[in-house]
């Protein structure tokens, strides 16, 4: 698995302005900046390449001083799938890792185990992850996007409502969707082209999107407890996670 990694670009998303936590890409987590944790995350995946693709300098800086790969983008994209989308004519490999630079405790072996799919079927396009133990904190959040999946592990739909509605209290697993991609270079390429979807406007799911175009996307179950850093109450929680004095 580690020389099949040799394969795998993963590009990390990071942008300084964001709007409920600004530069939380910049702040520490046990003296250590948010966005380092996931570069170093995906370093230690054996990945070919690992690029940090970012909006401002002092992001780019911070990855540079650790050794690693920033390429600047637009500060005006959108998402960050748009971001990037932005360094794929530079970079070569064939299997492309999106993951968020605000998930510090996405570990190496969650990105193996998300690529792991695409080394037995050529023919998938795009794939993400989810985690039962993640959902059972916050199924009834909003900010923790739910999925349902098929008998092989494809996704029916993603939502911030929670799937499925046990009408009748019926006991059942909910499966929160944790922020990391994985899609073939040429897919992602027309992906990142393609307008808004109707269910993607209304949810704003950027996942949707796919769907609505009937794309398969294969849904790895994978043993996390972790989250993203959202908010002020987020970067709290995960110093509290970690043992940190605040």
């Amino acid at each position: 698995m580690q020389s099949v990694m040799k394969q795998v670009a993963v590009l990390i998303p990071a942008r300084l302005g964001s709007t409920r936590l600004p530069e939380k890409c910049l702040m520490k987590l046990d003296g250590v900046t948010i966005v380092r944790r996931v570069w170093q995350a995906a370093v230690a995946s054996g990945a070919g390449r690992v690029i940090v693709a970012c909006d401002h300098e002092r992001i780019a800086r911070e990855i540079q001083d650790a050794g690693g790969e920033a390429i600047l983008t637009d500060t005006a994209l959108a998402s960050g799938t748009d971001r990037i989308a932005a360094v794929l004519p530079q970079v070569r490999e064939d299997i492309i890792v999106n993951l968020q630079g605000d998930e510090p405790f996405i570990g190496p072996e969650i990105i193996k185990s998300a690529v792991e799919p695409f080394l037995a079927d050529p023919d998938l396009e795009m794939g993400t992850i989810a985690s039962p133990r993640a959902a059972s904190r916050d199924e009834f959040n909003p900010s923790q996007v739910k999925v349902v999946t098929d008998r092989q592990g494809r996704a029916l739909y993603f939502s911030r409502s929670l799937i499925p509605y046990p009408r009748d209290s019926q006991q059942t697993t909910v499966l929160a969707h944790i922020g990391l991609y994985v899609y073939r270079r040429d897919f992602l390429q027309s992906y990142a082209t393609w307008p808004m979807g109707t269910l993607e406007n209304i949810e704003k799911l950027e996942q949707l999107r796919a769907l609505e175009r009937g794309v398969r996307i294969r849904v790895v179950t994978v043993d996390y407890d972790g989250f993203g850093i959202d908010t002020a109450e987020d970067l709290q929680r995960a110093k509290a996670k970690l043992g940190e004095r605040s």
